[in-house]
């Protein structure tokens, strides 16, 4: 890929986090990439770096598998906790048989991400 076309799409993934706000979760930012014919690999990469160099925080987000209810946000896989009732439908969530169809990745800026020229630029440089 030429150093252009890395770089436009690099601007649009961007401005898609500056869109999508300040914590978004990564399945969002897929379905806004295949519309601008962005592939999942490119997207994937472009995390990678914006984590790397700490413009985005990785968080891990539990949902009830049976209702889809938010169970709670946590930075590291060790933290979840090894069960948890849903306050919506009262669904035990128990860790070892719930977490692999449970389970959201998500980002939030981090504060140096919040100065980072293409999350607040408006037009194409």
């Amino acid at each position: 890929m030429s150093c252009q076309k890395k770089s436009r799409k690099r601007y649009m993934i961007s401005s898609a986090v500056r869109e999508l706000g300040e914590s978004f979760r990564y399945e969002n930012l897929i379905y806004w990439a295949r519309s601008q014919g962005i592939n999942e690999e490119t997207v994937k990469e472009e995390l990678k770096e914006l984590v790397k160099n700490k413009l985005l925080k990785v968080f891990f987000e539990i949902r009830c598998p049976e209702c889809g209810a938010h169970l709670g946000d946590y930075e590291d896989l060790d933290e979840t906790p090894r069960e948890t009732i849903c306050l919506d439908c009262g669904r035990t969530w128990i860790k070892e048989e719930d977490l692999d169809k449970s389970l959201e990745i998500g980002f939030t800026v981090t504060e140096k991400g919040k100065r980072f020229k293409y999350f607040k630029v408006l037009e194409v440089p």
